[in-house]
Formats: C-alpha cells, sequence, structure tokens
C-alpha cells in the first residue's frame, strides 16, 4: 500500500506519467520495465525517421513539375516522379502510365493513391492529357497547395499541444493510477470493496470519456 501511496504522491506532484508508470514497473519486475525502455526506444526510432509520408504529395507533384520543364512527357514525369515519394503506392498507376494506358484511367488511379491531393491531381492530369500541354504551372498549384496544408496542420498541432497534452492527463492519469495500484497491491484482488471502487472508477472514466465524445461530434456537425 505504501508503493501505491508513493505513486499517488508522485502524479499529483506532476511527475509525467510515462516516468511514474516505469519507476511502477521497475518495483514490480525490472524485466518488464527493461522491456517497457526498449519499446519506447523503438517507437521513438520509427517516428524519428526522415522521409515520412507527410509532405510525399507536395514532393511528388512538384517533381512532376519539374519533369515537365526539364521536356519530360507527362506519362514519363509521373513515372519518373514517383522516385521522389517512395512513401505513395504509385506502382500501378506508373505501370499504367508506361504501358500507355489512357490518361483518364491513370487519373483515376491516381486520385486513390494520394489521401489529401488526389482528387486534385487527377482533375490536372485529366486536363493535361486531352489538352496536350505541359502544365507544370499546375502541379507547381498542387504541391504548394500540399505546403500550406501542412504547415496549417503543423501549426495547429502545436497551438493545440497543450491542451490535448492536458487532456490526455486529465483522461489517463486514473485509468494509470488504478492499473499501478493493482500492479502493486495484490491485496486489491482480495478486497470485494476496493474492487467494487476500482470498477466504478473505470465505468465513471468510461461514461466521461464517451460524454465528451459526443459533446464534440454535436460541436463539430
Amino acid at each position: 500500500m505504501l508503493r501505491a501511496v508513493g505513486l499517488a504522491v508522485a502524479i499529483v506532484a506532476g511527475v509525467p506519467l510515462p516516468v511514474v508508470a516505469l519507476g511502477a514497473l521497475g518495483v514490480a519486475d525490472p524485466r518488464l520495465a527493461l522491456a517497457a525502455v526498449a519499446t519506447w526506444a523503438v517507437v521513438v526510432r520509427l517516428r524519428g525517421r526522415p522521409g515520412r509520408a507527410d509532405d510525399a504529395e507536395a514532393r511528388y507533384c512538384a517533381a512532376i513539375a519539374a519533369e515537365l520543364r526539364a521536356g519530360a512527357s507527362l506519362r514519363v514525369a509521373l513515372a519518373h516522379a514517383a522516385d521522389r515519394a517512395p512513401e505513395l503506392a504509385l506502382d500501378r498507376p506508373v505501370r499504367m502510365a508506361i504501358a500507355g494506358v489512357p490518361l483518364s484511367r491513370v487519373a483515376t488511379e491516381l486520385s486513390g493513391c494520394l489521401p489529401e491531393d488526389g482528387a486534385s491531381l487527377a482533375v490536372a492530369v485529366r486536363m493535361s492529357g486531352r489538352s496536350g500541354a505541359k502544365a507544370a504551372a499546375v502541379f507547381d498549384a498542387l504541391a504548394a497547395q500540399a505546403d500550406e496544408r501542412r504547415e496549417l496542420h503543423r501549426e495547429l498541432r502545436a497551438h493545440t499541444a497543450q491542451a490535448r497534452l492536458s487532456a490526455a492527463v486529465v483522461g489517463l492519469a486514473p485509468l494509470v493510477f488504478g492499473a499501478l495500484v493493482v500492479a502493486v497491491s495484490r491485496e486489491v484482488f482480495a478486497d470485494p470493496v476496493a474492487l467494487g471502487l476500482v470498477a466504478a472508477g473505470a465505468v465513471l472514466e468510461i461514461l466521461g470519456a464517451a460524454i465528451i465524445a459526443l459533446m464534440l461530434r454535436r460541436a463539430t456537425a
């Protein structure tokens, strides 16, 4: 019970929840703590890898424009530009473009490969295919649009980071504390009153999350 009280004091004092959880795991079983550290290191490394797909669409559109300015045809530009955006699944539309499939079908296939700008890119490909124009400026505009949207997303996440962190701490703290209490205080399982309190707290936590989700859905509807 003293360990549970110590964990509660640490949470109230503002110690980050991952540190509290790691300390509890270390007390309960050092092997679990080492496994948690290794898992966290892998996750951080994967998130920090360069070349993520956040700007792949902008790079692809900009590469198409560059290929067109260099004198390549639209089909060649679509194929060569795919090398600049390996995160996107462009193998099928590239094969179709090289094989001489009508550009309208290639455009339809491209629209499903780019989650954000697929529809706009498909329209640009269809228009360029029908008119025969290079239309490099159109693809430059698409790249600029994707860059602007990405910057807006980053600013939004930066401005709401504190609010999202506070919401995560407030929402997860009871669950984390309850799990830690159960992990370090085995006598909880033998006390029906304690088990009832833990169950009631879990139900209230889930109910609160459901109410907040409903409020957000109504506010954004």
